[in-house]
């Protein structure tokens, strides 16, 4: 769901001496060998939202987010139905498009993320326009997510590319589990975290800073009477962190300034309001007082939940959405140095915040984002690799997919 009760972040690091003791930004090695991130060069870099949650009625597994509540389903994420107009992807539409919940359409079609020619694709088109890496959302051992993400790993090994897991604070909260206490709580965050460290951890395509496993979290949020706050304090994430089998690169979402320097990075998500414009400022002050060791900023269409009617309470439509959006939120992205910059997002096609290529949209966000880059960085993009990435999915995918590729019109 887009987080507009709270305005992501992402990258918090351990900078050096105890678990979220803030640093200032450095150059210094990282535990790879090479600079401040196991990426070429230095910051910035550029890395995208990712959702691997899609599934279709050919994939070969339709488990749901929650491993602890497997259930059948077709068609993950791209069917709707609660309030509002339900959506079917088994029905065709006038244009021939499926029925899907988003009002933009996939390029390539609907699509399995369990998919290796999707990711490939994906993969190749983020490389073209300057992408580093993706930000992957992520709901615990054993979901869907989950069994996606050595995927991902491998193709980006190949490219190298980096991959960091987004982790949902909320998947330790009824309905995901159902904790007794609090004490329970914090013991499935420990695990959670300690399976990444210890599954993900070292793989040469995970994204580290200064050699850490970065960490990336969204926050929870609601409350019940049994267990309060649907988010873990400062204090329950110190007891995770010195519990952990080794250190982590932690970043939490929002600039809430009682978890710094425990945490010591912060990144901003996109709302409708001025704050993601204001980010910077504050997310700087407090890292020159070294009470934050860096930030990530981001990058951002706008966004248009119109397919899951708002997730209930209905539609959110963001003014400007398209082109207007995506540049003032260049103008911004690169103010007071942040070392990463996060779109938001590849491919959230529920609340149409894609940068990926839609019937729509086509390559247009991609390409501004690459002049952008090329522009305010002086580094290299291939823009010819968008049309290209997207002809070797046509040539490579299977039949079945191929016959979801709309016509072009």
């Amino acid at each position: 769901m887009l987080r507009t009760h709270a305005l992501g972040f992402i990258l918090a690091i351990v900078a050096g001496i105890t678990f979220g003791q803030a640093a200032t930004p450095s150059t210094a090695p990282s535990g790879d060998g090479v600079g401040l991130y196991n990426l070429p060069g230095q910051p910035p870099y550029l890395l995208a939202h990712y959702m691997a949650w899609y599934g279709t009625s050919w994939s070969k597994n339709h488990r749901l987010e929650t491993a602890s509540a497997p259930k059948a389903e077709t068609w993950t994420h791209w069917k709707y139905a609660g309030k509002g107009p339900p959506h079917d992807p088994d029905q065709k539409l006038a244009d021939g498009h499926r029925d899907i919940a988003s009002v933009v359409y996939p390029l390539i079609g609907a699509y399995d993320s369990g998919s290796p020619a999707v990711v490939r694709y994906h993969l190749e088109a983020m490389r073209a326009v300057g992408i580093s890496g993706i930000t992957f959302l992520w709901y615990g051992p054993g979901s869907l997510t989950d069994q996606h993400l050595p995927l991902l790993l491998k193709e980006a090994d190949r490219l190298g590319m980096r991959v960091a897991i987004t982790y949902e604070e909320k998947v330790n909260f009824p309905p995901y589990r159902q904790p007794a206490n609090r004490a329970e709580i914090v013991k499935m965050a420990t695990a959670d975290l300690a399976y990444i460290c210890r599954t993900y951890g070292d793989h040469p395509a995970y994204l580290r800073r200064r050699g850490l496993p970065v960490i990336a979290q969204f926050n929870g949020y609601g409350k019940d009477e049994t267990l309060g706050n649907h988010i873990l304090s400062a204090a329950e994430w110190e007891q995770v962190f010195h519990t952990l089998p080794r250190k982590v690169a932690y970043i939490r979402q929002n600039l809430d300034e009682a978890y710094h320097p425990l945490v010591a990075g912060a990144y901003v998500w996109w709302n409708e309001g001025d704050w993601p414009m204001r980010f910077a400022k504050r997310a700087a002050e407090l890292r020159d007082a070294r009470q934050l060791g860096f930030f990530m900023s981001m990058v951002c269409p706008g966004f248009n939940d119109t397919g899951v009617w708002g997730w209930g309470p209905g539609p959110r439509v963001s003014h400007d959405y398209g082109m207007k959006v995506l540049r003032t939120t260049e103008d911004h992205a690169l103010v007071d140095q942040p070392e990463l910059v996060q779109l938001v997002t590849w491919n959230d096609f529920n609340e149409s915040t894609c940068f990926e290529p839609t019937v729509q949209h086509r390559f247009e966000f991609l390409e501004e984002l690459g002049r952008w880059w090329s522009r305010s960085t002086h580094r290299q993009v291939d823009l010819e690799g968008l049309p290209r990435a997207f002809a070797d999915y046509r040539q490579n995918c299977s039949p079945t997919e191929r016959a979801e590729i709309p016509a072009a019109r």
